[in-house]
């Protein structure tokens, strides 16, 4: 019996494989693209969740939770390279969640009590990276917006309007480094920590000195903390407490917040040992501690403070009314319980339905009990506020009795933008019986212009010595005036001219000098300062221009 073997032909061998190969480059693109749809898919319950326990910690406490160890929540351990960050800006509380193998991703749901994008979902893509876009923009039909949380990504709203201004709060570590500036032939700069979330830069004013170095830890999230005094010693980006002069916070086994040990070294004054800050349940502050520290045990603990240094604040709420009182220690026991004080510091406000301050007084006490309650003030400020429709003014008076009369009194006008347009400050030598003032002995007036981007463009100064008798000024005595010149557009300052009167008869100037200082790269010149005019009769105080 006769068989017929007859085999795959090269030709057809190859055609196979072009038409698998034609299969797997239309199929692979679908195949990573549920991949990473699907790994993104296990941030979302996450952070969820997240955010769901953080809320109930503000039910709680009033604030949101800085760290995933306050929170009553479980997170998954199966989940490759989860990271969470609870994060702050001036303008919202926010829960971010990324993968480290979903490197082009992250997924934001911003808290329900911030201030801008309240209860908002945002997804922030790597614009580097065409599948992170795709999924960010086409996947989950996000709507891109300005700025970002998570450095150099782009910004895709799922949930929420966008409106407002999203900060970049993540700090791009690779900028920080060494500059040549820092590492000269007495100072020197290296950096000895550096991992995902933090770089720490130890700086010497003198290389040969430990005693003259600091380090400063710069982490992703804008903060610093900074380790300097007396041989101070940083590991990993931490100050450790080993003997006086040194500080940091100090953790259990497990990781836990234990004992503040020092966190201020000044100088061979002491050491900012201990800073307490109150709040009530609505998150109000309502006090403060603070105390330096001139003696340690052998694990860094304070056991001696420095007397007649530290304080207490104090603070009182009314309706529409503010005081908050400052106590400055006397003595001080080995508990950092302050046992006298030597005087302190009141201050009060009074505000208007709408929270705008109507009354502001901060009043130096020189005499103070045991129960923070001043019996004896030495100085006395008073600041009202008028608001009107071109802005506010301000109106303070100080006085070193309570008697009402104004030793010294100043007069500010804003606009609406909060630049100062003009201002007086005037010396009183004598009063009537209400306290007013009825005969000033010197002053000093101050007049601003502005151009359309609200840089400062003139500022000038005029100093009376005497007033006659109806309160106008009859002589002046030395002033300045200063004008700002800007490029075509308006931000970059080009030149400064400064004019000073050589000599005043009365309030007539006898003469101006007037000198222009060029700018260069944003900086005054003073190499290439021109002197205009030693004598200038008529200057036109708008322009600052000599018209002789």
């Amino acid at each position: 019996m006769k068989h017929n073997k007859k085999g795959f032909t090269l030709v057809e061998i190859l055609v196979v494989v072009l038409i698998v190969g034609i299969l797997a480059a239309v199929a692979f693109p679908f195949y990573q693209k549920t991949v990473y749809r699907n790994r993104y898919s296990t941030l979302i319950p996450v952070t969820k969740s997240v955010a769901s326990a953080n809320e109930i910690n503000y039910l709680r406490k009033n604030s949101y939770a800085g760290t995933m160890q306050d929170l009553d929540v479980t997170v998954s351990n199966d989940i490759e390279g989860l990271n969470i960050i609870l994060g702050n800006t001036e303008d919202a509380s926010y829960v971010l969640t990324s993968r480290t193998d979903l490197p082009g991703n992250t997924y934001i749901i911003y808290q329900k009590n911030s201030s801008n994008f309240p209860n908002e979902i945002h997804c922030e893509a790597d614009p580097n990276n065409e599948r992170a876009v795709w999924l960010c923009a086409q996947e989950l039909g996000g709507t891109p917006v300005s700025g970002s949380i998570t450095p150099n990504y782009n910004t895709y709203v799922l949930i929420g309007s966008g409106s407002g201004n999203i900060q970049t709060v993540r700090v791009n570590l690779s900028n920080i480094k060494c500059e040549d500036s820092e590492t000269t032939a007495q100072r020197s700069c290296q950096i000895t920590h550096s991992d995902a979330h933090s770089i720490t830069k130890k700086t010497c004013n003198n290389k040969k000195n430990e005693n003259t170095c600091t380090y400063t830890t710069y982490t992703d999230d804008g903060a610093q903390r900074i380790c300097y005094g007396n041989k101070a010693v940083s590991q990993e980006g931490e100050c450790i407490p080993e003997s006086n002069g040194k500080y940091g916070t100090n953790y259990d086994a497990e990781g836990n917040y234990t004992q503040l040990l020092c966190n201020n070294y000044t100088s061979g004054s002491g050491c900012y040992a201990l800073g307490e800050e109150g709040y009530d349940a609505d998150g109000t502050h309502i006090s403060a501690k603070n105390r330096y520290c001139v003696q340690w045990d052998s694990i860094g603990k304070c056991i001696a403070y420095q007397q007649n240094k530290g304080n207490d604040h104090m603070a009182i709420f009314d309706e529409n009314h503010k005081y908050w009182i400052r106590g400055d220690c006397g003595s001080i026991d080995p508990e950092g319980n302050c046992l006298s004080y030597t005087g302190g510091r009141v201050e009060e406000w009074d505000y208007d339905e709408n929270g705008n301050t109507l009354v502001y007084r901060d009043n130096t006490c020189n005499s103070m009990s045991n129960t923070l309650e001043c019996s004896s003030y030495s100085n006395y400020k008073t600041t009202t506020y008028d608001y009107n429709a071109n802005g506010r003014t301000e109106s303070t008076c100080e006085a070193s009795t309570a008697s009402g009369n104004c030793n010294s009194i100043t007069t500010k006008d804003y606009n609406t933008t909060g630049q100062q347009l003009n201002g007086y400050q005037r010396s009183c030598k004598s009063w009537d019986s209400s306290g007013n003032c009825i005969a000033y002995k010197s002053g000093t007036d101050n007049t601003f212009t502005y151009n359309s981007n609200n840089k400062e463009t003139s500022h000038v100064v005029v100093n009376c010595s005497t007033y006659d008798s109806n309160n106008n000024c009859t002589k002046y005595s030395s002033g300045r005036a200063s004008y700002r010149s800007y490029d075509e557009n308006g931000t970059t300052i080009t030149s400064k001219t400064d004019i000073t009167c050589n000599s005043y008869t009365g309030t007539t100037c006898n003469g101006w000098t007037i000198k222009v200082t060029p700018y260069k790269n944003g900086k005054e010149n003073t190499s290439g300062v021109t002197t205009v005019s030693n004598n200038c009769i008529n200057v036109n105080m708008t322009t600052g221009q000599c018209l002789d």
